[in-house]
């Protein structure tokens, strides 16, 4: 995506004026009120010690001192939802001045239906942002800038059965900021449509069999490589059940035929499980389950498996303290005939002091295992946030 860079110097020229004016257009619930909706202006801070920035090991340390103003506008209106915002993230290292950046988040999300009774429900999401830092394909240092877009909708054609589409479209292109003049890896794009049907069982679950098709792409890496072209057919048996009750989220299993249009020799067929479930055995406690596995390209221009599985808690302590904690684990299988097992752990704890002033703390703790010296690693993270809303 050529035009991605002044895109995004264009953005950031143009839209925090003009949403900084707004806000002072009309006071009135948060930062502004408009037409039905809030404009609040978030202010956090944050502190990050950080043993290995890298993320490989050539260890490097160092402590990064951030602030992130965000403009957020919300409207709830019936059961239509509508949210956007546009950030920006000044990072400072303390030695390591040279990995210095600044990032940026613009994005907006809509709920449907907008009535009550509507057959169509669905959900529309836009997002792009560059964010800095370590690599686990790459194995680098690097600027990325992504662009997401993603549409799910469902339409009631019976009392219980419903037609299920979804479309997707992504693009990610890394930059290694630390080299002069800096190494632009190959940009990978990504496609997928699916078509379905659901069928409501006892009114608070749904069972659905989906078809999806993928494309991922990556470009030519100066002809030193040549670009991947996937092509990916999928069938998915699963069931989901909204928010409400002890249990939400949704689970899938699937199987799943790739092959690159470029290189016929590169054909997988694979078994692709999805989970997000949620379960809060107590008023104040939540458990989590996270299970994926999704086929990717990294800026090397090496298509890759990502299998990864997650456990997470949450513990409210009263009415202002609240403990979280996340175990995850991720293999890395790529065609390059390299292997990555990755662990990691998080621990944090988070405080409220009113509604527009909260803290924490967190850990992360990351060990990485690879068939590749430089992905053989540790990683150690301690992170202090402050945010204001006003």
């Amino acid at each position: 995506m050529e035009h991605i860079s002044p895109v995004h110097r264009s953005v950031r020229r143009l839209l925090l004026p003009v949403l900084l004016l707004l806000g002072l257009v009309r006071s009135g619930y948060g930062f502004v009120e408009i037409y039905q909706g809030a404009l609040t202006l978030d202010l956090e801070g944050r502190i990050i010690y950080d043993s290995n920035l890298g993320g490989n090991a050539t260890t490097v340390s160092d402590t990064l001192f951030s602030l992130r103003p965000t403009l957020r506008y919300q409207r709830d209106v019936g059961r239509s939802n509508t949210s956007a915002w546009f950030g920006l993230n000044f990072s400072r290292y303390q030695d390591y001045t040279v990995a210095d950046f600044n990032d940026f988040d613009l994005g907006f999300s809509i709920d449907a239906p907008t009535a009550q009774g509507s057959n169509l429900t669905g959900k529309l999401d836009f997002r792009y942002y560059q964010d800095t830092g370590s690599n686990t394909s790459l194995l680098r240092y690097v600027q990325t800038q992504r662009f997401n877009f993603n549409l799910n909708a469902s339409y009631l054609i019976g009392a219980r059965t419903s037609l299920r589409f979804g479309a997707g479209y992504r693009v990610e292109r890394p930059e290694d900021v630390l080299n002069d003049p800096p190494v632009n890896y190959s940009q990978s794009t990504y496609y997928d449509v699916t078509l379905g049907i659901g069928y409501q069982w006892r009114s608070i679950y749904t069972l659905f069999l989906d078809y999806r098709r993928s494309w991922n792409k990556s470009e030519d890496d100066n002809g030193i490589n040549t670009g991947r072209d996937y092509a990916s057919n999928a069938v998915f048996v699963g069931l989901s059940r909204p928010l409400g009750g002890k249990v939400d989220g949704s689970f899938s299993i699937g199987y799943q035929t790739s092959q690159d249009r470029r290189n016929t020799d590169l054909a997988t067929d694979r078994f692709l499980v999805s989970a997000n479930v949620n379960w809060a055995p107590r008023e104040k406690t939540t458990l989590g389950l996270r299970i994926g596995r999704d086929l990717n390209i990294s800026g090397y221009n090496t298509g890759y498996y990502d299998t990864n599985v997650a456990v997470t808690v949450r513990q409210d302590l009263g009415q202002r303290w609240a403990l979280n904690g996340r175990l995850g684990y991720s293999w890395y299988d790529y065609e390059s005939d390299r292997s990555d097992d990755v662990l990691n752990f998080r621990a944090g704890l988070a405080y409220s002091y009113n509604s527009r002033l909260t803290g924490g703390i967190d850990y992360d703790y990351q060990d990485s295992n690879s068939n590749r010296e430089l992905g053989t690693y540790t990683r150690n993270r301690v992170t202090l946030r402050v945010s204001y809303e006003f």
